[in-house]
């Protein structure tokens, strides 16, 4: 019975310290994942914040060159004409026609020079802001698998983790369970199991079930048989010697209706096939 006594306490001891152990993994692998979204939350909002900078906003077209040349046309034009009324008169017509045609040409190469610029800059902006929303999504993406997958583990580990510790509470309530037939037996009962335990020695109780082939609760109703008291079990405790002690208390008036043959045990071995029946 003390062997059982604390290979039960052993077990409920496991099982609730495993139990403990993966409950207290659970609670570990739950704050390790919510810090590790934490700060990947963080690094996410500074790179989502140097992703958004355009830095082409800022660059705009020089327009001021643009109108410094409308400027020099139109001048040009000035000074063509002075040229001409100065001159002779017969050409001022003429002339003037020509430095009109010519300004107007230059103005209009300067003003589709100026929309061309104007263009390219603002579509330069433009690419660069649907450049920007292509990483944004990319990031998103991105950062939604890795949510995910981040999430996944961390619910698997919990899981392994919870799993494990349900199995530690089992083997706790079996070790438990294990305990009620040893406690709450009777007196019969608890003075065979300790019996069992005697003629084990330094013997397990399966290796002798192996050895005699029948099991553990065979072999205490073996024992039972025996009519053991209490007191005999105390009385053999204090044998030096527990073949002799079997021998003596079994050779008592009391048991001589079991008729055994007590002359054949001369050691442990027989002892035990002599009670076993094998």
């Amino acid at each position: 019975m003390a062997l059982a006594t604390a290979a039960a306490i052993t077990g409920i001891v496991t099982g609730l310290g495993s139990a403990g152990m993966s409950i207290a993994q659970a609670g570990k692998a739950k704050k390790q994942a919510a810090a590790a979204a934490d700060q990947r939350k963080k690094y996410m909002e500074a790179a989502r914040k140097k992703a958004e900078t355009n830095f082409y906003d800022a660059l705009n077209v020089p327009t001021s060159a643009y109108n410094e040349q409308f400027r020099q046309n139109q001048a040009g034009l000035t000074q063509g004409i002075q040229a001409l009324q100065e001159g002779d008169a017969r050409n001022i017509s003429a002339g003037i026609g020509s430095l009109a045609a010519a300004n107007t040409q230059a103005n209009e190469t300067t003003r589709i020079g100026m929309e061309k610029a104007l263009y390219d800059n603002a579509k330069m902006k433009a690419d660069a802001k649907e450049k920007i929303n292509q990483d944004l999504k990319q990031m998103d993406v991105g950062a939604a698998a890795d949510q995910m997958a981040m999430q996944r583990d961390a619910e698997k580990e919990r899981g392994m983790a919870i799993q494990s510790a349900i199995q530690g509470v089992g083997t706790a309530m079996g070790s438990a369970a294990d305990l009620v037939p040893l406690f709450g037996t009777s007196k019969a009962d608890k003075a065979a199991s300790a019996g069992q335990d005697l003629l084990a020695g330094t013997d397990s109780i399966e290796s002798l079930s192996t050895q005699y082939g029948i099991t553990g609760g065979e072999m205490i109703d073996k024992i039972k048989g025996l009519g053991l008291t209490k007191q005999d079990i105390r009385g053999l405790r204090k044998q030096d010697d527990i073949v002799t002690g079997f021998k003596n208390l079994l050779g008592q008036d009391r048991f001589k209706n079991l008729n055994l043959d007590l002359g054949s045990v001369t050691d442990l071995a027989s002892l035990r096939k002599l009670i076993y029946g094998t």
